[in-house]
């Protein structure tokens, strides 16, 4: 429906580092870095405080493999 009135498409995630099972700061950023790929999604929940906390190192993680984080309209190329 969301496309067919508002051109908006269903986006859903890549990786699932099952941060809600607060498995720790450390194993968040491993699970996002070593699951990723071009184009990922990664779903992660901001209400967990290992998650927040594991942001720094997954942020240089995907960057010392070449990723950049952007926007979900960067990465489907939507117009501004």
């Amino acid at each position: 429906m969301l496309y067919n009135t508002r051109n908006m498409a269903t986006v859903l995630w890549s990786v699932d580092p099952q941060d809600w099972m607060r498995p720790g700061s450390s194993v968040v950023a491993q699970r996002i870095v070593n699951g990723s790929h071009p184009g990922a999604v990664v779903l992660s929940h901001d209400i967990h405080g290992p998650t927040v906390r594991a942001m720094p190192a997954t942020i240089d993680g995907l960057a010392a493999r070449g990723f950049k984080c952007v926007t979900l309209s960067e990465l489907m190329s939507w117009p501004r």
